[in-house]
């Protein structure tokens, strides 16, 4: 489960981020394509670290996870409230990096937890939860929208429970031994 909530952000995060910057930023199409850009840019890099960071420190990446999930989660709040777009860039971009770092690390958790004569069928299943993660997310988003008069406050809100619901998961996943 901690992988559904951890997608239900990442992909309502990332289809919802250009209506935001349009809608409540005043951002003009131009601008709004340039600055959702840099999200992806960071995130690049940051995924490549992710991936580097599970590698070098297997035993601690479930812990790792969780707690970048969860400073993501805090900055993903505090986009919303803060006044300057140039501070809401800031902390898109913040977002994003801890984001796309879990991203990294979220493969070898499933790896760590899966039994190895399951790993095919459960890395499916995984990855089909994620799936359905992607078109939920943007369905509550819209609903949560229409339902607070266009508040993306609710939805940042939203997005950052399922992110800490995801971070107090992945500490307690049994982690298979290995011979």
């Amino acid at each position: 489960m901690f992988g559904f909530f951890f997608d239900l952000t990442f992909w309502g995060f990332t289809s919802w981020l250009p209506s935001y910057l349009m809608n409540e930023r005043n951002l003009s199409l131009q601008a709004t394509g340039f600055y959702n850009a840099l999200p992806y840019l960071v995130g690049t890099v940051a995924m490549l670290l992710g991936g580097a960071m599970s590698d070098r420190f297997k035993e601690q990446r479930r812990f790792i996870f969780a707690i970048a999930i969860l400073i993501a989660a805090v900055s993903l709040f505090f986009i919303i409230k803060v006044p300057s777009i140039e501070m809401a860039l800031l902390l898109q971009c913040i977002t994003a990096w801890f984001l796309f770092l879990s991203q990294g690390i979220f493969w070898g958790i499933v790896v760590d937890i899966l039994p190895t004569d399951q790993m095919a069928t459960g890395s499916s299943v995984v990855n089909c939860l994620g799936s359905v993660a992607g078109i939920i997310s943007p369905i509550v988003i819209g609903r949560l929208l229409d339902v607070s008069g266009g508040s993306y406050a609710t939805t940042f809100t939203y997005l950052a429970i399922c992110l800490v619901l995801a971070g107090l998961i992945v500490p307690t996943l049994k982690i298979r031994k290995t011979i």
